[in-house]
């Protein structure tokens, strides 16, 4: 598939949309959760181990929802094929996902860059995806690595991602005050819009993955 028809075909489109979706109801959900809970044990729950959990689980629901336009494929096993395909593989990219989503803020060059966590663990996800998919068809041995230019593209979107999420989620938090009398709601929206538009991010990775599998030699 060229460029083009994997951003424009209905099922990346439906997967998008199904994503916004998730990720602006997470962000609210996040927002309620946080205004009912008092500072305690409940509240640090949800920082930290609910609420990842539910960003990974919207995460993984774009990869699958997307698969395998995702990488640029018409023709492949499907979802439940490969999820089939050995034990537990559903938990397994449920429990990376998440595990990515502790971790990766522990690690000092990540902590002073945020806009790379996100993007980090879609392309864990999609990069198991894609083994299960070669393993199933047979591919003849892959990269993983998308290339210096892929990568520069991938930190750059990951950046206007982030710049985007904290100036939209400013504006949101300033009409909430003024019409609705709602506060603090900035951090709690940057998570969600955040989620949503590290896509392009994702998108531009597994589409260099799939090339390999589509360009002849």
């Amino acid at each position: 598939m060229s460029v083009t028809g994997i951003l424009f075909s209905p099922q990346l489109i439906a997967a998008v949309i199904g994503y916004a979706f998730l990720s602006i109801t997470g962000g609210l959900l996040s927002a309620r959760v946080h205004a009912r809970l008092d500072d305690g044990v409940g509240l640090w729950l949800w920082m930290h181990l609910y609420a990842p959990m539910m960003r990974a689980a919207i995460l993984m629901v774009f990869l699958l929802m997307a698969y395998p336009t995702l990488f640029g494929l018409t023709d492949a096993p499907t979802v439940a094929v490969l999820l089939a395909g050995g034990d537990g593989r559903f938990g397994h990219l449920l429990g990376i996902v998440f595990l990515l989503s502790l971790v990766l803020p522990l690690v000092p060059a990540l902590a002073a860059l945020p806009a790379l966590v996100m993007p980090i663990q879609g392309i864990a996800g999609a990069a198991l995806l894609f083994h299960w998919l070669t393993t199933a068809t047979g591919a003849p041995t892959v990269s993983y690595w998308p290339g210096g230019q892929v990568l520069l593209g991938i930190m750059a979107l990951s950046w206007a991602a982030h710049w985007l999420a904290v100036r939209t989620a400013g504006a949101i938090e300033h009409m909430a005050r003024q019409r609705l009398q709602i506060a603090d709601l900035g951090e709690l929206l940057i998570e969600g819009l955040l989620l949503f538009l590290q896509a392009p991010a994702i998108i531009l990775y597994t589409m260099a993955l799939g090339k390999q599998l589509t360009t002849p030699g």
